[in-house]
């Protein structure tokens, strides 16, 4: 059963939508068709689009970026806390932040 929609991404002319099921962890979660979509869950789907007009990159970031954290979760409560983490605003930084810092150091020397 499904529980969310968290992304949605185009491949050789088709719209694929990342699916979170229900009881499973963000890692469970698979692509699917749009087309199959409308046969489960059509709702889920209108929905999706009604509430993310386009798709971009900072979809599938945000979908990568919550893997990541929810994997972190999973082997801090096993292991227990691991090293301090950076901030969030750390975490997830674009190309033009990176080459102000690079063009900003140039300035400086």
């Amino acid at each position: 059963m499904i529980d969310r929609l968290v992304a949605r991404a185009k491949r050789r002319r088709r719209l694929y939508y990342f699916v979170i099921y229900k009881g499973f962890p963000v890692e469970e979660g698979a692509w699917m068709k749009r087309t199959v979509l409308m046969e489960d869950c059509p709702e889920l789907v209108e929905e999706y689009d009604y509430n993310h007009p386009q798709g971009s990159r900072t979809e599938r970031r945000k979908v990568a970026l919550e893997m990541k954290r929810a994997a972190a979760r999973a082997i801090d409560d096993e292991h227990g806390p691991s090293a301090p983490k950076a901030p969030p605003e750390a975490e997830m930084t674009t190309r033009g932040d990176r080459l102000a810092r690079r063009n900003a150091r140039r300035v400086d020397d």
